[in-house]
């Protein structure tokens, strides 16, 4: 069985969350509900911080077994 990682954001201006598909690459993420964009500066951290939660579920699985 594969472990998916989901990446969500919450949109502070109209209070909503969204999924990121982080297995394809990411060159701009917009709120889906009201079309503000993250700061493109902010891109590449949350795709580090989504990779470290990913191997760290990873790991987690690995173990469990």
């Amino acid at each position: 069985m594969a472990i998916m990682t989901i990446a969500k954001l919450h949109c502070y201006q109209c209070d909503h969350d969204f999924p990121l598909n982080m297995y394809q690459p990411i060159t701009k993420i917009s709120c889906p509900y009201c079309d503000t964009d993250v700061d493109g500066s902010m891109i590449e951290p949350i795709r580090n911080a989504w990779a470290q939660v990913s191997g760290l579920n990873q790991a987690f699985h690995k173990h469990e077994m």
